[in-house]
């Protein structure tokens, strides 16, 4: 339930984003209307503090809240075409069906950045207020709580796109799929990729094993680790950001907030089965040595990597 899943603590979060119904963004989708920006986004169609209720019913193994983790199409929109919308549409309808067995009247919260943080006009002109664009630089800087969170479902959109950049080739998502990672229940976190591979089935159960992770995740990396992966791609351009370096420093903040919040909160760090080599082993053994010095691991009692490819080597990183 909402409580057992710790979901009050992410309604302080709601005061500057609230989330999209899921019924209405399906809605969207099969009537072929473009992605609204925030601004145009319908009042009924807000999840926000007074009618949580929506979303209290659950989904299979977390919250009713699914976080998008995918790659924009566009500068000025990320899906002008309406090509992730249509890619994505199987698999929201299967999370939709799953919340309605609580209930009719019960849907999914969904956070897409470009639906719920106050956004520019297509064409690059500026008409937010003083007010939206404080909101928007409030919500961003507490992006890193909605993708690291336990039990939020966090849906990666890893299939191959038409574009030069694909989805490793972004920051930001380099930073969603790492912070989805720390510490999120295994079955919270999906691959696009790993859904259309079992057959993309509209019952949430029937979801083969790789639909959850898949190959999509990555060992925790330490901040500093992560910092030079970013600022080496940013370097030799394998790895871009739409607004350049302001963004490569808001990214690199975040995922060092995201990192120090998930451990330290947390008592069992379960990575079990996760097809992991001895070199991502290694990269998990220096995270969690850095978050040992920093003192994140106090309350930390259990550590679980049974399953993985390691070998001795692996297990004694």
């Amino acid at each position: 339930g909402w409580q057992r899943c710790k979901g009050p603590e992410l309604e302080a979060l709601m005061d500057d984003l609230g989330l999209i119904d899921l019924a209405f963004l399906i809605e969207c989708i099969e009537e072929g209307v473009p992605l609204p920006r925030q601004q145009e986004v319908p009042k009924g169609a807000i999840i926000a503090k007074d009618n949580l209720v929506k979303i209290k019913g659950g989904c299979g193994y977390g919250l009713a809240i699914l976080v998008l983790s995918y790659p924009w199409r566009a500068k000025g929109h990320p899906d002008p075409n309406q090509l992730t919308c249509k890619r994505l549409l199987n698999v929201l309808k299967m999370f939709l069906k799953t919340a309605k067995k609580k209930g009719e009247h019960f849907t999914m919260g969904v956070m897409w950045d470009y639906l719920v943080l106050p956004q520019k006009k297509i064409d690059g002109t500026d008409d937010r207020t003083e007010a939206q664009k404080a909101k928007f630089g409030r919500a961003l800087h507490t992006m890193n709580s909605w993708y690291m969170d336990h039990r939020t479902y966090v849906l990666v959109f890893d299939v191959e796109i038409d574009d030069p950049r694909p989805y490793l080739a972004r920051g930001w998502c380099q930073f969603e799929l790492r912070a989805s990672g720390l510490i999120k229940d295994c079955r919270c976190l999906w691959s696009l990729a790993g859904y259309e591979a079992g057959g993309s089935p509209n019952e949430y159960y029937d979801v083969r094993e790789a639909a959850t992770c898949g190959a999509s995740r990555k060992p925790p990396m330490a901040p500093p680790a992560f910092a030079e992966m970013l600022h080496e791609g940013s370097r030799t351009g394998t790895i871009t950001f739409t607004a350049g370096k302001a963004d490569l420093d808001v990214v690199v903040k975040q995922y060092e907030l995201a990192f120090a919040g998930a451990l330290k909160k947390t008592k069992t760090l379960d990575f079990r089965f996760l097809g992991w080599s001895d070199e991502e082993m290694k990269e998990l053994a220096r995270a969690l040595t850095y978050a040992k010095e920093k003192g994140l691991l106090n309350d930390t009692q259990r550590l679980y990597i049974v399953g993985n490819r390691h070998t001795d080597e692996g297990s004694t990183a």
